[in-house]
């Protein structure tokens, strides 16, 4: 059990490893100009950079609440129901959900960041992406604790 424990933290560490290169990416690439910069911009945009920014603040609760949901009934009601090793498995893809829940928000906001030259929309998504990579960072003590509920709950 320490085996696969180990090997589930090391898949998901390297996980988070490429979600952040993605998007320090993103913001390097913003920040160089290749994400084209301040093209809703002006007068005439105002009213799509509002909208822009409203969904993109939306999105970020919406996805925080969903990770927060999804943690949630994957490793306190759903895991129960599982053998050791379907339990791993399943504990890892919803992991992988969070996460893509998590940088489909972050690659919106970081696009209207860009699109409209806002700062205050670079600070929510500094923010709130911390907020919800805490969430998605287990402990070895935590998945054991959740894998040993789905051993004694299947015999």
């Amino acid at each position: 059990m320490e085996k696969t424990i180990d090997n589930l933290l090391k898949c998901l560490i390297a996980e988070l490893v490429i979600f952040f290169v993605i998007v320090i990416s993103v913001f390097v690439l913003g920040y160089v100009n290749v994400i084209p910069n301040g093209i809703l911009v002006g007068d005439d945009f105002v009213n799509t950079a509002y909208i822009f920014n409203t969904i993109s603040v939306v999105l970020f609760f919406v996805a925080i609440w969903s990770d927060v949901r999804l943690f949630v009934l994957n490793t306190e009601k759903n895991i129960k129901r599982y053998t050791l090793d379907s339990a791993v498995k399943t504990y890892h893809v919803w992991s992988l959900i969070r996460l893509l829940i998590t940088i489909v928000a972050i690659l919106f906001s970081a696009c209207t960041h860009f699109f409209t030259k806002e700062d205050i929309g670079l600070f929510c998504s500094i923010v709130l992406l911390l907020i919800v990579i805490i969430f998605c960072i287990p402990t070895k003590d935590k998945i054991k604790s959740y894998l040993e509920k789905a051993k004694t709950d299947s015999e």
